[in-house]
């Protein structure tokens, strides 16, 4: 077995050994949601991690984070519906490929590139965008809440 960070050990059992949450840790490979901001500074979100710390909203499989966006696009679309949003807001995060290693303080996000037509398994090209502290793009600042 590959060596892990302590943090990613820890999501692993929290998780049961669940098969995507191992292989998404022991390989750094996750999938977020990311809105742009002003700057370029991409925003991730966190949640609470095993430890009651915040970690980065990290998605373990790509169709996890895809079911995600959707269900963020589907509550825009509910919120115009019911007038709580003007008829042209539309969630503008997308779906970005990220790697970590659970215990430095630098995330890189790549955007991923059909090579295939339709895609199969692997017929996936990434494409760094931005690398930066995770904590910055989590919303916690630099050195923690």
């Amino acid at each position: 077995m590959k060596k892990i960070s302590s943090l990613f050990q820890r999501i692993i059992e929290d998780s049961n050994y669940h098969p995507d949450v191992v292989s998404a840790c022991e390989n750094g490979e996750f999938y977020v949601l990311a809105i742009e901001c002003l700057g370029g500074e991409q925003s991730i979100g966190c949640i609470e991690g095993p430890d009651e710390n915040d970690i980065p909203f990290l998605h373990f499989t790509r169709d996890s984070a895809l079911k995600e966006l959707q269900d963020e696009i589907d509550c825009y679309a509910n919120e115009i519906a019911e007038g709580d949003r003007d008829e042209d807001d539309e969630f503008e995060g997308r779906l970005l490929a990220a790697k970590w290693d659970g215990e430095s303080q630098t995330m890189t996000l790549y955007e991923e590139t059909v090579i295939a037509n339709p895609p199969a398994q692997g017929d996936w090209r990434t494409i760094p965008i931005y690398e930066g502290n995770w904590r910055s793009m989590a919303g916690l600042g630099p050195e923690g809440n």
